[in-house]
């Protein structure tokens, strides 16, 4: 790997660690409020409570994985965002990472990929 391919990598996770570091200190929003409330009212069954039917899987519901991560860290961890906000961060940087490597592997530059 050159020099330019190594620094790219380190520029995107900067980029994502900064702009989203201050989620860190953020308290739960509607979206975290309803997902806890999911979580009390049924249990690991919330997991799959966002699919009604075909049309609604069509529709984007079935997110089972945002689910199961959701009933993960909201049932261990209740009323602290941290443990989650940090998965995040390691997550959107290696996803950035990933998207960053795809891209260079079409063009084979770096500059066009970043």
């Amino acid at each position: 790997m050159s020099s330019k391919f190594k620094l790219a990598i380190v520029l995107l996770i900067s980029i994502v660690f900064l702009l989203f570091w201050g989620i860190t200190k953020s308290f739960y929003q509607q979206d975290e409020w309803h997902g806890m409330g999911d979580i009390l009212s049924f249990g690991s069954k919330s997991i799959f409570i966002t699919v009604s039917g075909p049309i609604g899987f069509l529709l984007g519901g079935g997110r089972f994985l945002g689910n199961a991560l959701v009933y993960f860290f909201y049932s261990r961890f209740p009323f602290n965002v941290l443990p989650i906000s940090l998965f995040i961060l390691v997550f959107h940087a290696i996803n950035s990472s990933l998207v960053f490597v795809l891209c260079y592997k079409f063009t084979k530059k770096v500059a066009p990929a970043f």
